[in-house]
């Protein structure tokens, strides 16, 4: 798949030789963390595709990860930067993750900028560029 962060699927087997499947659980539960505290730390930057080599409904490729930085180090209008955040913060909010789930929408938020290369870095956000 084209633009897409999926690979080739892989596997592992685990063997417990205790009659406790714990050992197994808690190496899992590590792993899972480890991931999404990695995920957690970058921002996703990505770009239109070209209209020739879209997919049916991909229309943007992840063009590089950056790590996250802090929002003080972002230069933008500071107007701007203060709705922006505020939107983040009732985005982050428990109350609005569960009116996403009430109506059965796909909780998340993405950011497209226009412009100069800007980069936008919080948690569980994706940043989309456009020249």
């Amino acid at each position: 798949m084209r633009g897409s962060d999926f690979r080739e699927a892989e596997s592992i087997r685990l063997t417990c030789i205790e009659r406790s499947s714990q050992p197994i659980k808690n190496l899992m539960k590590d792993c899972r963390n480890h991931y999404h505290n990695k995920k957690i730390a970058l921002t996703v930057v990505r770009r239109p595709i070209s209209k020739e080599n879209r997919e049916e409904h991909n229309m943007w490729q992840k063009v590089a990860t950056r790590p996250s930085r802090s929002m003080h180090t972002v230069v933008l209008n500071h107007d701007e930067k203060t709705r922006i955040l505020e939107d983040i913060n009732e985005y982050l909010h428990s109350a609005t993750l569960r009116w996403y789930v009430d109506r059965d929408i796909p909780y998340r938020r993405e950011y497209l900028f226009h412009g100069v290369s800007i980069i936008l870095s919080q948690r569980s956000l994706n940043v989309f560029y456009s020249c």
